[in-house]
């Protein structure tokens, strides 16, 4: 083998250089590249962390806000109710003498008040289609329900149901003494203690047929009471 000349072997050299020299900066380019690929990971990493904390603080926010809106409507509610308060208590000083003769006078109806009741459930026949239903005429005496009728709370009392119609309850809403006292007092005595037990009894077969036969309760065990003012609410004992 002729001997190698020194050309070859410069270019030798040089050419291994070259190849070391490349290998070397393939290396170093590959470690800066995985660094890069660790930070980029890592600020990827980070910024869902702060995407999840946004989210977090965003839905923080809202229950926040939704917070104070209820409260704003409480703090609103509270203010109505005081201004109101404050106009029924003027109500009743124009009328505080006659309050405690209306309250006597209640009392002393309330005997012939039930009696009236009685004989007008007792004239009311059940109707059975398209269920059971009953028609009351002339319920009330009409005395006491000309009372009614003059004891309706003014208007400024009244809450709107945001269906076309407003309402008062009894011991939620605020009116006059007087308002107050008849209604309460048709509202415990009258639909509670002499309506609801006539009702119960009108209706005692058809009840007693629901609970035993559709629900398999003893209706023996079921009692009732009113709810709202007039709506009979049953309970089991």
């Amino acid at each position: 083998m002729p001997p190698r000349s020194l050309s070859a072997r410069l270019w030798d050299r040089l050419g291994l250089a070259t190849t070391r020299a490349a290998s070397a900066d393939a290396a170093g380019l590959h470690k800066r590249l995985d660094r890069s690929d660790k930070r980029a990971e890592r600020a990827r990493e980070l910024l869902e962390q702060n995407r999840a904390q946004i989210a977090s603080l965003t839905a923080a926010v809202d229950k926040l806000q939704t917070l104070v809106a209820r409260l704003q409507q409480a703090s609103d509610a509270a203010g109505d109710r005081a201004a109101l308060l404050t106009l029924a208590r003027k109500h009743d000083l124009e009328s505080i003498e006659a309050v405690s003769d209306l309250a006597v006078q209640l009392e002393r109806a309330a005997e012939s008040i039930d009696a009236h009741i009685e004989r007008a459930v007792a004239r009311a026949a059940v109707s059975l289609d398209p269920f059971p239903h009953v028609v009351i005429d002339e319920l009330l005496p009409t005395e006491f329900f000309r009372t009614l009728l003059e004891e309706l709370p003014p208007h400024v009392y009244w809450r709107s149901s945001g269906r076309s119609r407003d309402y008062w309850e009894v011991d939620s809403d605020v009116g006059p003494w007087r308002t107050e006292l008849v209604w309460r007092f048709v509202d415990r005595r009258v639909v509670d203690g002499m309506l609801r037990p006539r009702l119960v009894q009108a209706f005692g077969g058809h009840l007693a047929s629901y609970w035993r036969d559709g629900l398999g309760l003893d209706p023996a065990c079921v009692r009732y009471r009113t709810h709202a003012g007039s709506r009979p609410r049953p309970s089991r004992q």
